[in-house]
């Protein structure tokens, strides 16, 4: 592993661990006071100046610790500077830090990553996807993020079924996590694999502190792939199932809501079936 990399790493964990912005840039300043050629102090103070995208302060301590660096030093802040250019708008000059370092770390995956957003950002779609999907492989356990950020643009570029795999390799690297369960609902819907959405609705359903709003999914789905009948018997059962429930809980800003969307379905499904009544009834 290259070692800007491993530092890349350590340094992520560092800024998640020392609190919020203005705590990061006191301790890492403070640690530059005591020691102002600490290169690696000047580091962490660039990458908490990246995350708050204060692009030209992250500028600064990049040039000093790369000035400060020994000869022969193989300290490498290229990632990055090339983040710090990105948000500063020059695209042009971060794809170039970025090609000189994966000219030497061809397998670095986060380089990949940062390379993959620049050349989205620009249109450039062929290298886009080629850097995501090599970042992809290079990285050993994505953040859930990473996974809808490439199967977004992979599904933007009108590559659904590697798009759904994308997602799917999400969630057996990281579990039901509910953002990546949800777009893959999303995407399998969208392709019209009904059965497999309606799983995913089935997962987050019990993933959901509430299920009335995933059941509600659960039916406008079946109605839009066609299964009318089921979706009938699905909106009818949860009219039912929130009417059940005591007046505190039915009587909320979202239940109301989802009972009437209920009773818009039901009458759109079949205008002549007036079996439910509102579940829901008028505040005194």
């Amino acid at each position: 592993m290259p070692l800007a990399l491993v530092i890349a790493l350590a340094l992520l964990g560092s800024l998640h661990g020392h609190g919020n912005h203005e705590e990061r840039v006191e301790l890492y300043s403070a640690k530059i006071k005591r020691q102002p050629d600490d290169v690696v102090a000047r580091h962490q103070l660039a990458l908490a100046y990246v995350e708050n995208d204060d692009w030209k302060l992250a500028l600064e301590q990049l040039d000093i610790a790369d000035s400060l660096k020994p000869p022969g030093s193989e300290l490498d802040f290229s990632v990055t500077r090339a983040r710090a250019l990105a948000i500063g708008d020059d695209l042009d000059g971060a794809r170039q830090v970025l090609d000189t370092y994966l000219g030497k770390h061809a397998d670095d995956g986060p380089a990949l990553l940062e390379r993959a957003r620049i050349f989205a950002a620009q249109g450039r779609w062929a290298p886009c996807l080629a850097d995501y999907r090599g970042a992809l492989k290079q990285i050993s356990h994505p953040d859930p993020d990473v996974f809808l950020e490439v199967a977004e643009i992979l599904s933007q570029q009108k590559l659904g079924d590697e798009a759904i795999a994308t997602i799917q390799r999400g969630i057996a690297s990281q579990g039901n996590v509910p953002a990546l369960v949800l777009k893959a609902m999303e995407l399998e819907s969208a392709v019209g694999r009904y059965d497999a959405a309606l799983t995913r609705i089935d997962t987050m359903t019990k993933l959901m502190p509430r299920p009335e709003p995933m059941l509600a999914k659960r039916a406008a789905l079946l109605a839009q792939a066609g299964r009318h009948d089921d979706a009938r018997r699905a909106w009818e059962d949860l009219a039912r199932h929130i009417e059940s429930l005591p007046n505190l809980e039915r009587g909320s800003a979202t239940l109301t809501e989802i009972s009437r969307q209920a009773q818009v379905a039901l009458a759109a499904l079949n205008p002549a079936h007036n079996s439910i009544s509102n579940p829901i009834p008028p505040n005194p």
